[in-house]
C-alpha cells in the first residue's frame, strides 16, 4: 500500500453561488475568500479565518502528481477530520460526499496519469448563523467553541 499525504497550503474559496439560502442577510466572511482567486491557507478551523458566524461552504482545491505505474490498484483518499459535511471532486468528475466519518473516498477511476486535482466542498452547521441573532432567542446558551467549529483539517 502507498500513502501519499496532500499536505502544504490549498487555494480556500466561498463560492456564493452555492451557498444555502441564507439565515443571515449577508455573509459573514472575508472578502478574500469571496474572491474569485480565493487564499492560499493551510488546513486549519474557520473559526481561525474569521467564520465564527459563516453558515454554508467553502470549497477546498489542490492539486499532485500521480505515477499510475507506482499508484497501482485502487486509490482512496482520506480527508482525515472534516467538520461536518463533505464532497469530492477529482479532475472535475463528482465523486460522492459524506455527512459523517469516515471521510474516505474510493478514486481511482477518475486518476490521470499526471497531474491531479482534488475539489472538497465542507459544510458546517447552521448555528454559526444564528449566533449573531443571540442565543437566549434560540436557548442555545450551552453551546461551547467546539459547537462553531468547522472545517477541514486532514491529514489528507
Amino acid at each position: 500500500m502507498t500513502v501519499a499525504t496532500l499536505d502544504g497550503l490549498w487555494n480556500v474559496r466561498i463560492n456564493r453561488s452555492v451557498q444555502p439560502p441564507p439565515a443571515a442577510p449577508e455573509l459573514i466572511a472575508p472578502k478574500v475568500l469571496l474572491s474569485e482567486e480565493g487564499d492560499m491557507r493551510a488546513l486549519e478551523s474557520w473559526l481561525q479565518w474569521g467564520l465564527g458566524q459563516f453558515t454554508g461552504f467553502v470549497d477546498y482545491t489542490t492539486s499532485f502528481q500521480l505515477d499510475l505505474d507506482v499508484a497501482g490498484g485502487q486509490v482512496v483518499l482520506d480527508l482525515g477530520k472534516v467538520k461536518h459535511t463533505a464532497e469530492v471532486w477529482v479532475n472535475g468528475k463528482m465523486i460522492g460526499y459524506r455527512l459523517w466519518p469516515p471521510f474516505e473516498f474510493e478514486i481511482t477511476d477518475a486518476l490521470q496519469p499526471g497531474e491531479n486535482q482534488v475539489k472538497v466542498r465542507v459544510g458546517n452547521l447552521l448555528c454559526n448563523a444564528m449566533r449573531q441573532y443571540g442565543r437566549k432567542a434560540w436557548d442555545w446558551s450551552k453551546l461551547t467553541k467546539e459547537d462553531f467549529d468547522a472545517g477541514l483539517f486532514g491529514p489528507v
